[in-house]
């Protein structure tokens, strides 16, 4: 998908007390980045790809950021 980005986690610490080696977040971000922020979870409809037809043009007003789940 154009236009995802990654945000590196580094070593991601579990509450088991595991980790995941390398973790990376992705996201995909639609408005103006000065403008205030509105995180939508992709956890509420399964993926990203819906998210951006629906948020992706209406992003006048407020930042959108939309990030994955992980494992996506």
């Amino acid at each position: 998908m154009a236009g995802v980005q990654t945000y590196k986690l580094g070593d991601w610490k579990l509450q088991s007390g595991e980790s995941i080696p390398d973790a990376h977040l992705a996201y995909k971000t639609f408005g103006d980045p000065n403008s205030p922020a509105i995180i939508y979870p992709s956890w509420f409809s399964g993926c990203m790809i819906p998210l951006t037809v629906m948020y992706g043009a209406s992003a006048k007003t407020y930042l959108k950021l939309l990030p994955t789940m992980n494992g996506s």
